[in-house]
């Protein structure tokens, strides 16, 4: 407090108590119009003066800025454009929607519950919530999700034994996603704002899949506990949901050959460029190489701790480029247990319930963000504030 009652000087000199502002320095605002009238009068010998005095002429009345945190409230003369009216970016279409993709997907991981995340969303009212804040809904309803079949569990072993590899359910999980990958690059080519409610992290596959075919540019803000960058050659425990990012980067010559994903051949690859990771801290020896080996940025909860959210998430948006489209896959598990306790993957010390939701509006805030997974969730609370930030 101390700081605020020095005397500051304005010419970049250093001021009594020793501080020098140099260029931030800046000179006191014009008063807004509506806090001073002018008056012109005659004097005797025919000179014309203009005098300001204090103004009587009330302000207009502030406006709410809707969906964009507590408090947080503008008024109509600090803005040409309210912040409900923004124009959104390019690529999405007018009016803004948001097609609602439900993938209730929990093969991809041995624990039950995640397939309930899209019913548990629509109850708490996600729909009623989006359209509070500017956006017209398509709920496309959920892409159908059935269980493996004899037939899927014979070839899944037959390419475990052929290859060394460790992939459970891999035929039923691919079946999905690809019909996941069609219904999100159609609303992705329609100009729709995608947004894939699953479901474990499986379904980022099949999402950014069809997003990539529809915008090749898309960078990826990857927030999770972990990596998912396992393929069925690399992974231990053989459970889909650690590699989505890992297939999507592979070869064709490997991709295509795990059961039921055979639909990716000649689709677009996801470059380590194109993605940087935020929060991760359960990484193992295997990501970690592929990490160094290929320059991907990762900003694990260490440099969280030591530059905080805020830089973190500047540095991350400044990497993936200023033009491009941004998709957001955002993992319940980046969020500390004690916040989001109910998730398939608990790992202590994530983000807090602040750095949680400000991830997400400093990702809106930057007006790309053109698709969303939002996976592995149980606390419909959270779920539900984190929707309600685009505006």
């Amino acid at each position: 407090m101390r700081l605020f009652t020095r005397r500051l000087s304005t010419n970049g000199t250093k001021t009594p108590a020793g501080y020098s502002l140099g260029a931030r320095a800046r000179s006191p605002p014009p008063p807004p119009h509506w806090l001073t009238t002018t008056t012109t009068t005659t004097t005797t010998d025919g000179t014309k003066v203009t005098v300001a005095r204090p103004g009587r002429q009330k302000p207009a009345q502030p406006v709410m800025r809707h969906g964009m945190g507590a408090g947080n409230i503008l008024a109509t003369w600090e803005h040409d454009v309210l912040p409900m009216e923004e124009e959104p970016v390019a690529l999405l279409r007018r009016p803004k929607t948001v097609s609602f993709v439900g993938a209730p997907m929990s093969w991809g991981q041995p624990l039950a519950g995640t397939d309930y995340g899209p019913q548990l969303l629509r109850e708490s009212g996600v729909v009623r919530a989006l359209s509070k804040v500017g956006w017209r809904v398509n709920d496309t309803g959920d892409v159908p999700v059935l269980p493996p079949s004899e037939a899927e569990h014979r070839a899944d072993e037959a390419y475990m034994r052929e290859h060394s590899a460790n992939s459970r359910n891999a035929s039923a999980v691919g079946r999905m996603l690809s019909s996941l990958a069609q219904r999100t690059e159609k609303a992705a080519s329609d100009g729709d704002f995608v947004l894939t409610v699953g479901g474990d992290h499986s379904v980022a596959l099949g999402t950014l899949f069809g997003v990539l075919k529809a915008r090749p540019d898309t960078g990826v803000l990857w927030v999770d506990a972990h990596a998912d960058l396992h393929t069925p050659l690399s992974s231990e425990s053989g459970n889909m949901h650690g590699m989505p990012v890992g297939i999507l980067m592979a070869d064709d010559s490997v991709r295509c050959k795990i059961p039921g994903f055979e639909w990716l051949r000649g689709g677009p690859r996801l470059r380590p460029s194109q993605i940087v990771y935020i929060g991760c801290r359960d990484l193992d020896l295997a990501e970690r190489k592929q990490i160094r080996a290929q320059n991907i940025k990762c900003f694990t909860m260490f440099e969280v701790d030591k530059y905080g959210v805020g830089s973190v998430v500047e540095q991350a948006l400044k990497h993936l480029g200023p033009t491009c489209p941004l998709h957001l896959s955002y993992d319940i598990d980046a969020v500390d247990p004690e916040h989001a306790p109910s998730t398939g993957t608990v790992v202590r010390g994530g983000f807090n319930f602040r750095e949680a939701h400000y991830i997400a509006e400093a990702i809106a805030e930057s007006t790309r963000l053109c698709s969303m997974d939002l996976v592995e969730i149980k606390c419909v609370h959270f779920a539900l504030c984190v929707l309600c930030f685009w505006g």
